[in-house]
């Protein structure tokens, strides 16, 4: 319950990046400090002028804090942060007693997040800021003490000094934790990502091989004479599917290193989806009824609802990707392939009684070079990377892809398009 608690509040650092994860842990702890600041300002009978202030700074690192978390302004609150925070730690300066209170230890947790939120130039710029900072306000306290405060009693100031310690060694030990747990994550990641390139370069070359050896050595036996027509055309029919084979092996290639790059486009025109649904389950069809499979397809908008504008190729391929999977991981029963219309988007659907994902691949089919059945690996032959461009090609469109699966029982993957319909007399115009 807890870790759901804390995965609501901050998310985790894969998902937001370490930079937006380090922001919004800080601005909501900053939140909580001050907060409890308040209570302890309260206990102490410190000013009002004090107790006030950290009033004010629970309220903006609230305010921050909910920017993050609700309109994910990560960029901007990062910097406002930093620039507030100096801004109030000298104002605190002043008024919490200067070098004698624990003032000085926030700065230098203020540097240790400017490390790690900054880039090269900016991280400069902010550190001299510091230093320049604390440079003057111990200027101005050795020349003008009387601008200081001082505790009344020396209790107050030992209490006041041990919670600023506290605070201290708390965000120190959190900010270390945080820090290398990230670093042993994505030293994981990189390991992982190592693996998994071995192997797909393994896979690649049995996955070229075989149907390079298809092609030329059913290439080498129409040489032999004397062979009748019905062989020729069965050897010509393996050479041909061979070819396919390859070719669609290279065109994921191709894919993938476009969409790595950032090269891939979007060509938005006038598509029928019920139209393309039709061809995908004709071009299915065949391959379902050779296996034993029961495939159906459902097109439930009426035909003047069904052309919107949106990219065809990637829409047909998105499609095929993952009515191929269904097939290819379905032994026996049923695979269907249908769509809905839900506000302003179609959310299409490949539901299947297949051999299922594991719940602990669940988060990793949509990676490079992925295979679930990795037991099974040179059975169902594939490079991984039909869900991986699938996915890419559904967000490059502005949607959604999500999958529910029970292991032995068959998945169902989900996805959305915006629906930007094409009114039918436009329609006729454009025609």
């Amino acid at each position: 319950m807890l870790k759901k608690a804390i995965h609501f509040l901050i998310r985790e650092p894969d998902e937001i990046g370490f930079d937006n994860y380090l922001i919004l842990g800080l601005s909501l702890l900053s939140a909580i400090l001050g907060l409890l600041g308040v209570i302890i300002n309260l206990t102490l009978r410190l000013s009002w002028f004090t107790t006030l202030t950290t009033v004010v700074v629970t309220l903006v690192f609230t305010i921050i804090y909910l920017l993050c978390r609700i309109r994910q302004k990560f960029t901007i609150s990062k910097y406002i942060m930093i620039i507030l925070s100096l801004a109030i730690l000298n104002v605190q300066w002043f008024i919490n007693y200067g070098s004698t209170g624990p003032i000085i230890y926030l700065f230098v947790i203020i540097e240790s997040f400017i490390i790690l939120l900054f880039e090269k130039r900016e991280k400069f710029i902010f550190t001299l800021v510091v230093i320049v900072n604390i440079s003057i306000l111990f200027f101005i306290e050795y020349r003008h003490p009387a601008l200081i405060g001082h505790y009344s009693e020396n209790s107050a100031r030992l209490w006041d000094l041990y919670f600023g310690a506290l605070i201290y060694l708390s965000l120190t030990i959190l900010l270390l934790q945080v820090a290398m747990s990230f670093y042993f994550r994505q030293n994981e990641k990189v390991k992982l990502a190592d693996k998994l390139k071995s192997a797909f370069l393994a896979n690649m070359s049995h996955e070229i091989r075989t149907p390079m050896n298809g092609i030329l050595g059913f290439a080498g036996l129409l040489k032999r004479p004397n062979l009748t027509g019905e062989l020729q055309k069965e050897y010509i029919s393996i050479i041909e599917k061979s070819g396919i084979r390859m070719l669609n092996i290279l065109n994921d290639i191709i894919d993938i290193s476009k969409i790595e790059s950032g090269l891939m486009t979007v060509s938005i025109t006038e598509t029928n989806i019920n139209e393309q649904i039709g061809y995908i389950g004709a071009f299915f069809q065949p391959e379902a009824e050779e296996k034993g499979i029961d495939f159906s397809y459902k097109c439930l908008l009426q035909a003047e609802e069904t052309i919107i504008l949106t990219d065809r190729e990637k829409i047909y391929a998105i499609l095929m990707n993952l009515v191929k999977n269904a097939i290819k991981y379905t032994d026996e029963g049923s695979v269907e392939l249908g769509y809905e219309k839900k506000g302003g988007h179609l959310e299409f659907y490949i539901q299947d009684t297949g051999i299922g994902i594991p719940k602990d691949k669940i988060n990793t089919i949509f990676d490079r070079f992925v295979q679930v059945d990795l037991v099974d690996k040179m059975l169902r032959q594939g490079a991984g990377l039909g869900l991986s461009i699938s996915k890419a090609y559904i967000d490059i469109l502005g949607g959604h892809i999500r999958v529910e699966s029970e292991e032995g029982q068959g998945s169902t993957f989900y996805f959305t398009i915006p629906y930007t319909f094409v009114p039918k007399s436009e329609n006729a115009q454009n025609n």
